[in-house]
């Protein structure tokens, strides 16, 4: 069992509910919270909320598409997406990080701006030409999530590594702390939803 239902087992949490804020400080791990705070009771406004599916195996919205640039490329996903603040990238299926090699980042890398790694699937950049890359627009259950070129980067001494990272275990969409580090999420146990 997770550290959370255990203290909610013996009473130290009233609502089986937590929130999780990752720093981007320097040399900060992050905070998480535990008291099994409601999303009503947060200070500030969410912006988003999701029903999780009866049948779903973990904390999952619909993913309906991915949109990069302004509005050039649209990759039509219709899946799920799960949100897991365990992973540190955003875990992708190896064919979307093919549509990105062929489709949006082609002129880079025949530049050798980008280069693209076929053992692991992974692309990196000149840090110098983040700028230029295309934004990416996540929509997940209907809400459009907007992220310039320069957040879903980092950087490696000279270079700057995308953080999409294939998922080799499962056809899935895994949205971890690189996405999640811009909002304070709730997962709420005895609703079954989501909040950011």
């Amino acid at each position: 069992y997770s550290i959370v239902y255990q203290m909610y087992k013996i009473g130290k949490i009233k609502n089986l509910s937590f929130g999780f804020f990752p720093s981007d400080k320097p040399n900060v791990n992050g905070e998480m919270f535990f008291g099994g705070l409601p999303a009503s009771l947060t200070n500030g406004k969410h912006i988003f909320s999701c029903e999780v599916g009866k049948n779903a195996t973990g904390w999952s919205c619909p993913l309906n598409k991915i949109i990069i640039g302004n509005w050039d490329r649209i990759y039509e996903v219709n899946d799920d997406a799960y949100f897991q603040v365990s992973e540190g990238d955003i875990l992708v299926p190896r064919s979307f990080m093919f549509f990105l090699k062929d489709h949006c980042y082609s002129d880079y890398l025949r530049r050798e701006k980008c280069i693209f790694y076929p053992m692991n699937n992974k692309i990196e950049c000149n840090c110098n030409v983040i700028q230029n890359l295309p934004s990416f627009t996540f929509i997940i259950n209907e809400y459009e999530f907007n992220f310039k070129a320069e957040d879903l980067f980092k950087k490696y001494y000279d270079t700057c590594e995308l953080l999409f990272t294939p998922n080799t275990k499962a056809n899935q969409w895994i949205f971890g702390t690189s996405f999640l580090k811009y909002f304070i999420s709730t997962f709420e146990y005895e609703k079954k939803r989501i909040s950011l």
